[in-house]
Order: C-alpha cells, then structure tokens, then sequence
C-alpha cells in the first residue's frame, strides 16, 4: 500500500513538472564558464577642457608698465577602443588663446593649435604592435605679421602669415608600435607619406613653410615621403605631478624645396609637459615646444632695419594656472 501510494506520487510530480515546462515556465539553465562568453567591444572616451588666464594692472606706476591681459582655452579628447588584438587610438588637442594689452585697439593671438591624430594597431604580442598611423596639424584662426609693437597705439595693417589650411601638415604611414609599459610608446615606421598644405596663395607666395616659390608664385601643395619616428611618455613623477614628453622625427627621403636630397636634415618636434594637479577644478601647466625644419624660414633679429630671414630653432614657452574640468564615459 505504501509503495503504491508512493508511486502516485512520483507520477503526480512528474506530471505537474511535464504540465510546467509546456506552459513555457523557465527551468534554471547550467551556467556556462566565463571564458566560453564573446568579449564586448571596449571604448574609453573623455577630455579635458581647460582656461588659462593672467591679468596684470598698475596704476600710476614710476617705472613705467602696460596693463595686459591673457587668456588661453584648451581642449583634449581621446577615444580609445580595444577588442582582442585590435586597438584604435584617436586624439585631438585644440588650443585657442588671445593677449590684450593697453593702448592697442585688438585682440593678438598667443597661441593656436589643431592637432589630430589617429592610430590602428593589430597586436603581434603584448607589447608589440603593427601599426598605421596618420596625424593632421594646422590652426584655427589668421596669423599676423605684427612689426613696430613698442609704440602703442598705432594702427597697424599686418599681413597673414598663417590660417586655417595655411599651413597644414598632413601625415600617414605603417610600422611598428612598442609599448613596454602603460606609459612608455614608441612608433617607428619606415615608409611614411607627409604633405604639406597651404591653402591661402598669398601665404604661399611667402614660402615660409617649405614650399618652393618660382617668379613670385609659391606652391600651395609639397609632397614628402620618409621615416619617422614618434616617442610618448606619460607618467606622475611625484602626487599630483606629472610629466609628459612627446618627441617627433621625419627624415625625408625627396628632394627639398632647393633640388637636393638631403634625409639626414631630419626634422623635429618635441614637446615636454609638468602638470601640477592643485584640486579637481584648478592646475597649472609648464609647457616647452622646441621644432627644426631646415626648409622653414624663421625671422632673426627682428626689429626695424634689422631683420632677415633665415632658418634655426623655433622655441615656444607656456606657463598658465587656471581652471579645468574632466570628463569620461
């Protein structure tokens, strides 16, 4: 009796399990390991915006001073994705400052940069990668040739020496990236195609950036074909202080703007960085830029009746203390 009773039972429960799953009830699934899960596309995005901003002021002053007045925006944004072996590195660095002094009527430009640059890499190992790079460098607003600036208050027509598109660099090439540490990357490549941009004829016709100049008229277009060579670091030093060094090489293996081959008259770009972090919302920045083109045409001894062209190192020094902000996803 017992075994019958407990043989209904059993069916009464089978039953009803059986009656359960026809009805589309959910029966709990065996777990599959983790590493049996597809891996989801990773994107790292963010920024940081930044204004820079000195005053200075003097009233009835004995030694004699101008009033000035500097202010500097500045924006980075990167996006980053990595899947697999697959990595794809986009950066932008946008840099628009201004400088008023008394007695003279605008607004002069202190500084102006449009860089972009955008890396896809495929992963040989870990700390190896195949990659094709290509960068974009220009500026945003016109550049002009003030001359005279120590008596206030004159007006001046100044011609544009620069603007938008003029000039512009524009790089692509291959090879290889190395990346020993998380803030170590070093970019070699053996073939890369460079090209100069002068968008504005009158700018051109100046040939101050390379590009030939025949019977007045300058070449708005200059091909160059070569190696280069790019070096990034990135680290804290000590709390909330961080260097950062950014180091550019380019031989050309094409005849230059005079006719002649000459790849080892490499051209340089180094940039080198100390950050110090004071809060969330404010920081300080110290910022050194030395470039050598040997085609590019620099102003020495510039002064009324004392200048000419020639060509040297180009230098350019930042210090500012203002206010930023950062963002992410």
């Amino acid at each position: 009796m017992r075994k019958n009773v407990l043989a209904i039972a059993m069916l009464a429960i089978f039953v009803t399990l059986s009656a359960q799953a026809q009805k589309g009830e959910k029966v709990p699934a065996v777990s599959k390991p983790a590493a049996d899960t597809a891996a989801e596309p990773v994107w790292k995005k963010g920024g940081e915006g930044k204004l820079d901003f000195s005053h200075t002021n003097f009233g009835t002053w004995t030694e004699g001073a101008l009033n000035a007045t500097t202010a500097i925006a500045n924006l980075t944004l990167f996006g980053h994705y990595k899947k697999d072996k697959i990595s794809w590195d986009n950066d932008g660095r946008f840099t628009l400052g201004f400088l008023n002094t008394e007695n003279i009527k605008d607004w002069r430009k202190a500084d102006d940069v449009i860089k972009l640059q955008s890396k896809f890499g495929y992963a040989i190992n870990k700390k190896l990668n195949w990659a094709t790079l290509g960068t974009f460098d220009s500026q945003f607003a016109p550049t002009l040739n003030f001359t005279g600036d120590t008596v206030p208050g004159q007006d001046y027509n100044a011609p544009a020496v620069a603007r938008f598109l003029s000039p512009a660099f524009f790089t692509i090439g291959t090879g290889l990236d190395y990346k020993p540490t998380d803030w170590i990357s070093v970019y070699f490549s053996p073939a890369t195609f460079r090209a100069l941009i002068v968008a504005d004829q009158d700018i051109a016709n100046l040939g101050l950036y390379g590009n030939k100049v025949e019977n007045g008229v300058g070449d708005r277009f200059k091909p160059e074909l070569g190696a280069q060579f790019i070096g990034d670091l990135k680290k804290e030093v000590v709390k909330n202080v961080t260097f950062a060094s950014h180091l550019e090489l380019f031989s050309n293996l094409l005849q230059n703007r005079f006719g002649k081959t000459k790849p080892q008259n490499i051209d340089i770009l180094w940039v080198n960085a100390l950050r110090f972090t004071i809060n969330k919302y404010i920081a300080a920045t110290l910022e050194n830029t030395l470039r050598y083109d040997d085609e590019v045409v620099v102003v020495k001894n510039r002064g009324k009746g004392d200048q000419y062209n020639g060509k040297g190192l180009q230098t350019k020094s930042f210090f500012g203390i203002g206010l930023t902000y950062k963002f992410a996803n």
